[in-house]
């Protein structure tokens, strides 16, 4: 049989057999459209039309009485597209599709039993809603459509076909639609049923995605295969079949493999898409020698596929007793490809993409008793795609497709910065001359957070600075809710500060129970805001998001609720001490956040030398786990000591440094700040993490630390520059264009992705493990995208720039 290590293999995935139990909604019937939204909806129709031989069956817009949209939809065989158009530039949805994906896929419909009974089984497994079961009728009938979300951008409808007679659904025009008169005259495509559509993820998302459709849509395992088989020498993918009971539905969800050198077809999707999406449609044809022709008659182009394949297939075809209804040399010539075992064969071909990113497409097939999904040809198709990225300079290039343009990114900071907070409150103690406040940018989702922080000089414009950085924390850590930071001036040393603490609260409880959350900042640790809230009846730091996030849905608030008791009794042993895990993560993703950086530019930590500024909770765990990854801390301080070491603090210094939050008594070679700051600038510094209060790292140090060999900089704590801008001002430009600089927003996100990881679970069966991997795999995904953006440079304006493109 066919040589797998040749561009000819044989498709040798993991076919499972336990499919599970039928749904109790009743079954899918197969693909009922796929809705693609696109700029300009009357050159898609005629495109579609023109090169796929889709004839324009049905029509929707002004003239049909719909001012925000038009539609045509298109059919040949049973493949029916929808194409749309928003019609106003005040439209949110499709306009903002439009512009991070460019033309794509939104939705791919099913024909389903009951759309109530399977829109309730998804919206209770995990899937939101979109669109609640809607009866739609006119003159033909009436049909019920109900819609969810799927992954990335992409919704699924359910459509339940009542009585319906019409060509489509309600709602739309049979006669008002501009027919394509070439139609009729050039050759039959003749397609046929859309066989499957193909899901790209983004790294490490694959089993996370097929997982959702197994539990959101009653879907099992079908097929998997790993990069061991899907590979060449520079890219190669990860693939998890999900299907529907009767398999009926098919969805192959992808993700690159990390392990090779240049960036998979997979990656390139992502990229260019700007997130997971549809990256094809399958469709089966009955006879593919006679649609290939046609297509290409009509003008269509198919990827061209090596010379050298078709000779290892001479070569494999010979060995086999397979008959086949196409020719070796038709094949070769309309670069067809095939895959087969002992009882069948499947023929594919592949078109280019479908607009000028290098993103969706479509594949026309032929199965003849083979039910795979032509893994053996997964090695012709990435050697043909891969010469493809060659002449788009993108295979090896890690130069990301939107260029970074200056202007217009510091028009939309300007624009963030200049919002103003949507709820600000103001308090003065009336036992002390302590002052609270809370700003609250924005409620998303009836929600919002950010944690306290207590200082002698906190005022309402560093919280409402602060809150803008949450915000954009939130969007990266893709926690669905608004910014918010709280704020006490007082001293931190107070011999009271409990009980104001408790006051500050007791006045915004009404806020902390409906729509605020809050938790641990500079000064304050989440264990004692947590005994401060169970007094006053509040059952936990996050009750408020909660109850705004999930309002009416009390199984997820239960649950919600219970995982938040993690934070009391979660604990990790760290050098024989066990610390809170809420005391750890975010010096954890400090420390992730710079491993990831230095992997991406494939370099070693490995004796690069470090100072942490801060010896609290977040500089002394950033610390401690640079170390463990070779790392050597050659300087720490806090407030009022430091130590300086040449050849790195050792892992006991550094966890008693964790044990008691302070440098002083830590090591023998102990000094105060005045002789620390004198001997700081004569050690080498390749690394500097900031972790202590913000605005106190001035333009001065920079530069003194950059003449020490300085190379990057992570941000452990909140607004660390002296600058006069809240957000990327003068001195964070400088930085970020003079060495690499990886922002707080990002870097020291740990609490609120754990939070999140908390509240957003369905189970309370959480794990220590899975919390730190969520972390990690967020840090990881954001990093690679704004490495991407502009060759590693410019590395916090990139996060920026993606946050806000989010907000």
């Amino acid at each position: 049989m066919a040589n797998i290590n040749s561009l000819v293999g044989l498709d040798e995935g993991k076919k499972y057999k336990d499919i599970g139990e039928k749904p109790s909604f009743g079954s899918y019937h197969g693909f009922h459209h796929v809705e693609f939204v696109v700029s300009n909806v009357y050159q898609a129709a005629m495109y579609y039309s023109t090169l796929f031989g889709m004839e324009i069956i049905a029509y929707k817009g002004l003239e049909t009485g719909d001012k925000q949209y038009a539609s045509y939809v298109l059919q040949s065989g049973k493949v029916i597209f929808v194409l749309t158009s928003p019609l106003n530039v005040d439209e949110v949805t499709f306009n903002k599709l439009i512009t991070k994906h460019g033309d794509s896929i939104y939705d791919v419909a099913y024909t389903v039993d009951n759309a109530q009974l399977t829109y309730e089984y998804a919206t209770t497994h995990g899937a939101k809603s979109v669109m609640p079961p809607t009866e739609q009728s006119d003159a033909y009938g009436q049909a019920i459509v109900a819609t969810v979300s799927g992954f990335g951008s992409v919704v699924h409808s359910f459509v339940e076909n009542k009585n319906y007679t019409g060509q489509f659904l309600p709602g739309y025009s049979y006669d008002t639609m501009i027919k394509n008169n070439l139609h009729h005259k050039l050759p039959d495509v003749r397609l046929g049923n859309i066989d499957h559509v193909v899901a790209n993820e983004a790294k490490n998302k694959m089993r996370q995605t097929a997982e959702y459709y197994i539990n959101s849509f009653g879907f099992h395992r079908y097929w998997s295969i790993d990069d061991k088989l899907l590979r060449t020498d520079s890219s190669g993918l990860r693939s998890i079949v999900v299907a529907d009971y009767d398999e009926t539905i098919k969805i192959p969800v992808n993700e690159p493999s990390e392990k090779l050198k240049g960036r998979s077809q997979t990656q390139e999707f992502v990229d260019f898409h700007g997130t997971g999406g549809i990256q094809h449609i399958a469709i089966c044809c009955d006879n593919l020698e006679v649609t290939v022709r046609a297509f290409k008659d009509r003008g269509g182009h198919v990827l061209p596929v090596p010379e050298v394949y078709y000779e290892d297939l001479h070569e494999a075809i010979r060995k086999t007793d397979l008959k086949f209804t196409v020719s070796l040399e038709v094949m070769k010539e309309l670069d067809m490809v095939v895959d087969f075992d002992e009882k069948g064969y499947i023929l594919q071909i592949f078109t280019r993409p479908l607009s000028g990113r290098p993103t969706s497409f479509i594949e026309l097939m032929q199965r003849n008793d083979h039910d795979g999904f032509g893994a053996g040809n997964f090695k012709s198709l990435f050697s043909a795609i891969e010469a493809q990225q060659k002449l788009r300079n993108t295979l090896y290039t890690w130069g990301f497709c939107r260029m970074f343009e200056r202007e217009i990114f510091l028009e939309k900071l300007n624009n963030f910065r200049n919002q103003k907070p949507e709820i600000v409150f103001q308090w003065q103690d009336n036992y002390s001359n302590a002052a609270g406040y809370l700003a609250i940018d924005a409620l998303k989702n009836g929600a919002a957070g950010g944690g306290t922080r207590v200082h002698s000089h906190v005022t309402l414009d560093e919280v409402s600075s602060l809150a803008k950085v949450m915000r954009l924390k939130f969007i990266l850590s893709k926690t669905n809710i608004g910014g918010a930071k709280s704020g006490l001036r007082i001293d931190p040393q107070d011999e009271n500060i409990l009980d104001i603490l408790a006051r500050w609260f007791k006045t915004i409880k009404p806020l902390l129970l409906e729509y605020y959350g809050t938790g641990s900042d500079l000064n304050t640790d989440i264990q004692e805001i947590t005994q401060v809230l169970n007094k006053l009846g509040i059952q936990n730091a996050q009750q408020g998001i909660i109850h705004g996030l999930y309002r009416n849905k009390s199984e997820r608030i239960r649950i919600a609720n219970a995982n938040m008791t993690i934070l009391q009794r979660s604990k990790l042993s760290v050098g024989h001490v066990d610390f809170y895990l809420s005391e750890l993560v975010t010096g954890y993703s400090v420390a992730t956040s710079l491993l990831k950086y230095y992997a991406l530019v494939e370099e070693d930590i490995s004796g690069k030398k470090v100072y942490v500024q801060g010896a609290g909770n977040v500089g002394a765990a950033a610390a401690y786990y640079i170390h463990e990854a070779g790392g050597k801390i050659v300087a720490i301080n806090d407030m009022h000591h430091g130590i300086i070491s040449h050849a790195g603090l050792d892992r006991e210094t550094l966890v008693k440094i964790m044990e008691q939050r302070s440098i002083q008594g830590a090591s023998d070679t102990c000094m105060k700040n005045t002789l620390f700051n004198s001997q700081l600038l004569q050690e080498p510094i390749d690394i500097f993490i900031p972790a202590a209060k913000s605005k106190v790292v001035s333009r001065a140090m920079i530069d003194n630390l950059i003449a020490c060999g300085l190379e990057v900089i992570v941000s452990g704590a909140n607004l660390p520059f002296v600058e006069k801008e809240a957000l990327y001002g003068a001195l964070s430009q400088y930085v970020d264009s003079k060495i690499v600089l990886i922002p707080d927003f990002l870097a020291n996100m740990g609490m609120a992705s754990y939070f999140h990881t908390l509240i957003s679970s369905y189970t309370t069966a959480i794990t220590n493990e899975h919390i730190l991997a969520t972390i990690k795999e967020t840090i990881y995904e954001q990093l690679e995208i704004a490495f991407r953006y502009n060759n590693g440079k410019l590395m916090t304006a990139a996060l920026y720039d993606i946050a806000l493109s989010e907000n």
